[in-house]
């Protein structure tokens, strides 16, 4: 599954520690916006999902930081490319 950072990284107090999988984002914690909160309860429930769900199923979940490249081509939408935007 491809989370986001933002499943992880909002909401706390600033810190030096690396994140492990015992960090979420505190979605109730003032000032953090939607797609925070929309990514950390899909992750929470995905993972939910595999831990009651059946024993022949795993779950791996990256959660980059931010996506660079490659950029859209020329065709895409206009919302697809002023995300790339510079």
């Amino acid at each position: 599954m491809t989370s986001s950072f933002s499943a992880v990284g909002c909401g706390h107090k600033p810190h030096t520690a690396s994140f492990t999988e015992v960090y979420w984002t505190d979605i109730t914690a003032p000032g953090v916006a939607a797609y925070p909160k929309s990514k950390t309860i899909a992750e929470r429930a995905a993972w939910n999902f595999i831990a009651h769900g059946s024993d022949k199923l795993e779950l791996t979940v990256v959660n980059p930081v931010g996506a660079t490249e490659p950029f859209p081509p020329a065709h895409a939408s206009s919302s697809a490319r002023s995300t790339f935007a510079t």
